[in-house]
């Protein structure tokens, strides 16, 4: 496999970020579950953690816009609840009970519940992570412990499944019915701007975009966004 990239003055034969490709079998590619968030008022929205860990920073995205690595970083505690969580989740949504899902991964929790509302202009999240047991709201927030926020269409019998597979789930919020994103964890309460956040995180695919097609393409794409 090349991984050669050719530009205007010059080719790089081994670029600096590794590309790693991997492909599986599913048993139906119907069931696909999206990381946007619906706008079902009877739904709730849950945290399943894969670590089996307390939060951790280091190596985050937060550690590294204040400049620091960190001495410790999250990890997964047991490979083989990992590996249970992981099939238990396939089998919620295997049972349809799965709306919307994103993982954990760079950025943390606030990046994970943020994106979910950003693919469209109407969703909005009211969180409530006290019973994360995290009192550190900058932790709970931005660790990026492995895990995944999933939208639940029957809480009951979600709950259920996990509990009955040993599994260890959180309710941390429902949508809200307009355009908003609330949080809190304990007596840390935090309001976001959904529309101004969404416009910051599109800057930068906008700018790669207008490089890339040209002003005038890039900014139709804008507008249909």
């Amino acid at each position: 496999m090349s991984m050669t990239q050719k530009y205007k003055d010059g080719v790089v034969y081994a670029p600096g970020t590794v590309i790693i490709s991997a492909s599986g079998e599913v048993s139906d590619v119907k069931k696909i579950v999206e990381p946007i968030l619906g706008n079902d008022e009877n739904s709730a929205i849950y945290l399943i953690d894969f670590s089996g860990m307390e939060r951790r920073l280091g190596g985050s995205a937060f550690s590294q816009i204040i400049n620091k690595l960190g001495n410790s970083a999250p990890s997964v505690a047991d490979p083989a609840y990992f590996v249970n969580a992981f099939n238990t989740l396939q089998d919620c949504i295997d049972d349809k009970l799965i709306l919307a899902g994103h993982d954990i991964a760079s950025g943390g929790l606030i990046t994970t519940l943020l994106e979910m509302c950003f693919g469209d202009n109407h969703s909005g999240l009211n969180l409530d992570l006290t019973g994360l047991g995290e009192t550190d709201s900058v932790k709970a927030l931005f660790s990026e412990n492995p895990g995944v926020v999933v939208q639940v269409a029957d809480a009951v019998a979600f709950e259920a499944k996990m509990n009955a597979a040993g599994i260890a789930v959180v309710k941390i919020g429902t949508p809200a019915a307009k355009r908003e994103f609330t949080v809190k964890n304990g007596t840390d309460s935090f309001d976001f701007d959904l529309n101004s956040l969404r416009d910051l995180w599109f800057k930068t695919s906008y700018l790669l975009d207008r490089k890339q097609s040209g002003r005038e393409k890039s900014a139709r794409t804008l507008q249909q966004l």
